[in-house]
């Protein structure tokens, strides 16, 4: 720094922007109208002196940093402290504001310009820019860009999450470390790695995906999509654990209570019953769908037996000892309770309570990705653009998510339970326990009459379990300030070109 030089930085350190008898001066307008505590406000004017400097001696046009250039809008607005003497008495040259005037030639100039000022900077002043007021250049030509001017008495302002994806090494990645994880939810976890991996628009970060055009906003949602199901999937998965499993694997379960385990009450009640025509307790006829007390069962068979042979006799038509098998099966159902608290003392099956915490879980990550779904759409309504294929994302989403939402039914414990059983009974000879484990399959020969009658229409449903007569059981396991002192606003502060000293 040459004599003349070292005159001009000292005029401009010893001059000030706050007027001595002002109530309401500088320094405090601009602390209000950004934000900034006073010392923080205090640093950003010195800098910007700094930036007055170099726009004399640094031989090439400078451009300010977003702090700076905020605070060179403001002392423009004081229009005789800026021209008559900052610039007339102090600086002894004019400095004119030049925002940019677009496209990607202005926005590489302004980059340049940005670039050489930083190094203008540590050339004369023998250190590197302050990174709290003086910015990288792409976050300077990036996010820096995004401000707008806004009324907090009639705005909330909130901090928004910033969402990165990292970079990651996908040939490195060993998905067998998961353990015994599902490959249902393993699948759609690889899926969401990869595109993350190999989609640009998710390794930065996202400051409102609600301003994304049209196609980053479809992938965006794709991507939200299969990350959103994963979450679905896992939650499910994860809240599935035993809150009480004493027993677990090593649990001896009766036919019944394997009918239970597997599909619900009413596969218990149909096994109990198939068990009873195989003991020539009952008759079935098939053309008239009912069924026929032969005999009483006998003193040790199981309590759900003996309901249904008290039911039938209390339903029989005309002391006949038939009745419709629809009519038993409703009729019986209630004694499955107790085999239901059974099963979920020892951890097999998932609690009301548990279920229903599983369900806010799991369908909350679908609602999230819906309402941003519907929150687009309606910006893009208001926008005039087309939304066709994202409603359609949305219904499909919709439906898709809404489908992983069924009551769950067994633990992760219940599952393994069920598997070992039907690995270890796969040719049992007793009907109750072939029933139970392999539904109306094994059915055949003397027992077609059985067969035909249980695959009738039904009018009978459940929320929670299902025969095997159009029932759906869906409870599978799952695998487990003030004035014009704003200035430019974003629009100018791309970059500001100099007095080109």
């Amino acid at each position: 720094m040459n004599l003349q030089q070292a005159e001009l930085y000292t005029r401009i350190q010893a001059f000030s922007l706050d007027e001595n008898d002002a109530v309401y001066p500088f320094s405090k307008r601009l602390a209000k109208e950004n934000g900034w505590s006073v010392e923080y406000t205090k640093r950003a004017i010195e800098e910007y002196k700094k930036f007055a400097f170099l726009s004399v001696v640094a031989g090439h046009t400078v451009t300010p940093s977003e702090q700076v250039d905020q605070v060179w809008h403001l002392h423009l607005t004081y229009t005789h402290s800026y021209w008559n003497e900052f610039c007339a008495n102090v600086l002894q040259r004019p400095l004119h504001h030049n925002p940019t005037r677009g496209g990607s030639v202005e926005h590489h100039k302004f980059q340049d310009f940005y670039v050489q000022t930083l190094a203008s900077y540590k050339h004369f002043f023998g250190q590197i820019p302050p990174a709290d007021i003086w910015s990288t250049p792409h976050i300077r030509f990036g996010s820096d860009t995004k401000f707008v001017r806004v009324n907090i008495q009639e705005n909330w302002i909130l901090p928004k999450l910033l969402i990165k994806f990292p970079k990651i090494n996908l040939a490195r990645l060993r998905l067998r470390s998961l353990g015994n994880i599902s490959p249902v939810l393993v699948m759609p976890f690889s899926l969401g790695l990869i595109v993350a991996n190999n989609e640009p628009l998710l390794a930065a970060s996202i400051n409102n995906p609600l301003n994304l055009n049209g196609s980053e906003f479809l992938w965006f949602y794709f991507v939200l999509a299969i990350f959103a199901f994963f979450c679905t999937r896992f939650l499910r998965w994860f809240l599935s654990t035993s809150v009480n499993n004493s027993l677990g694997e090593s649990s001896s379960l009766d036919a019944y209570e394997l009918a239970y385990l597997n599909v619900g009450a009413y596969r218990a009640v149909d096994a109990a019953i198939a068990k009873l025509v195989q003991d020539k307790v009952l008759k079935v006829s098939a053309t008239s769908r009912t069924l026929h007390l032969e005999k009483a069962p006998s003193a040790n068979s199981h309590r759900l037996e003996k309901s249904i042979a008290e039911a039938l006799i209390e339903e029989s038509i005309s002391g006949t000892n038939y009745a419709p098998i629809e009519t038993i099966r409703t009729r019986v159902i209630s004694a499955t309770n107790s085999i239901k608290r059974n099963l979920q003392n020892q951890g097999l099956l998932v609690s009301d309570r548990q279920a229903k915490m599983i369900q806010i879980a799991t369908a909350t990550p679908v609602l999230v990705l819906l309402l941003l779904g519907i929150s687009k759409i309606i910006v893009g309504i208001s926008r005039d653009k087309p939304v066709g294929l994202l409603i359609v994302m949305c219904i499909v989403s919709a439906i898709i998510g809404f489908s992983l939402l069924a009551k769950p039914h067994r633990t992760r414990s219940g599952d393994r339970t069920l598997n070992y059983y039907r690995s270890s009974y796969s040719k049992s000879s007793d009907i109750a326990f072939a029933f139970a484990l392999f539904g109306s399959a094994v059915l055949i020969d003397s027992f077609a009459d059985l067969k035909q009658a249980f695959a009738a229409p039904s009018t009978i449903s459940s929320t929670s379990s299902g025969g095997d007569i159009g029932f759906t059981a869906g409870c599978s396991g799952d695998g487990g300030g003030s004035g014009c002192s704003a200035g430019c606003g974003a629009g100018c502060g791309a970059g500001c070109g100099g007095c080109g000293g």
